[in-house]
């Protein structure tokens, strides 16, 4: 397996993981919106390993 292959899915991650850091930064400074962001982006993750794991059981 290339890395070329998992390029969309790590974008996707850190796409994912970027909205989860911000959404927890919002809730510390108790600003409204920061559960949605965290929700937000706990779902691109899931999408994420979903695509991750749908390359790795393709069949070469």
């Amino acid at each position: 397996m290339k890395l070329q292959d998992f390029k969309i899915p790590l974008l996707v991650l850190i796409f994912g993981s970027a909205i989860v850091i911000i959404g927890a930064l919002m809730k510390i400074m108790h600003w409204p919106y920061a559960n949605v962001m965290i929700m937000l982006g706990g779902a691109c993750e899931v999408v994420a390993a979903v695509l991750v794991i749908r390359q790795l059981l393709k069949p070469r």
